[in-house]
């Protein structure tokens, strides 16, 4: 006859199961903590150390911010080190560059980085405060230390207001990068039935009248100045029919 436990032994026995229970999932969490705590530490060491000593960095694309100036600004941002924030890092501190429209950052080699830009397109200097218009209508203050000197792109004053550089910049992107390099000033030459009529100085001396509605006809000024009798060197640009015409400026 088979012996049957008494309930005392039962119960002790319940207790170890539970006791062993307990000690294997403690055994599991110490376990669990352990990983947690060493794969946190590794990802914080890498975060803090940056795991890599960058050596290059490369940008391309750049036309009107020196690239010196950009590589020192990224170096400076980088602290020598490239790792996983790196990126992070980098498009937080390209995104405050007012003049820059998109980026790519990629890494041709774990400890090197290449940055490629496109800038905004530069359309005038704005002379009477020193300043540079850009094709989205922002006006940035010109700064030698970190930007190249506009070429290409003509003066201009007495345009000073919102309403001002958002007409220039309409006008000034209804010509061609070619066409706008044939302008050398723009002065703004208010009419009683235009405040922003504009006076040009082109390239070769000669001098435009137009509203900036009809800028756009320069896109011609080739074929419009060949046309020219000798003795005129003067063109003004009906802001009507937008037909130019020319004439002595002596007369």
């Amino acid at each position: 006859m088979t012996e049957v436990p008494s309930v005392d032994v039962l119960i002790a026995e319940q207790r170890a199961k539970k006791k062993a229970l307990k000690l294997i999932k403690f055994k599991r969490f110490l376990v669990s903590m352990m990983i947690i705590v060493i794969f946190g530490g590794s990802v914080y060491g890498v975060i803090r150390l940056d795991y890599f000593n960058l050596k290059k960095i490369d940008v391309t694309g750049n036309r009107f911010l020196k690239t010196e100036y950009l590589q020192d600004i990224m170096w400076s941002q980088m602290q020598d080190k490239v790792g996983l924030t790196s990126g992070m890092r980098l498009s937080a501190l390209i995104d405050e560059e007012t003049l820059i429209a998109s980026y790519s950052i990629r890494y041709p080699r774990f400890n090197e980085i290449m940055v490629s830009v496109t800038e905004y397109r530069t359309l005038a200097h704005l002379i009477d405060q020193n300043q540079v218009l850009l094709e989205n209508n922002q006006v940035v203050s010109f700064d030698a230390s970190k930007m190249i000197y506009p070429i290409g792109v003509p003066l201009i004053s007495g345009y000073e207001d919102a309403i001002a550089h958002e007409r220039l910049t309409e006008a000034l992107l209804s010509l061609s990068a070619e066409n706008l390099m044939n302008i050398s000033e723009l002065k703004r030459d208010p009419k009683s039935y235009d405040a922003y009529y504009a006076h040009l100085r082109m390239m070769d001396g000669i001098q435009v009248y137009t509203a900036l509605s009809s800028l756009h006809v320069l896109n011609d000024y080739l074929k419009i100045r060949n046309a020219l009798s000798p003795e005129h060197d003067c063109i003004a640009i009906d802001e009507i029919t937008a037909v130019p015409y020319s004439f002595s400026c002596a007369s």
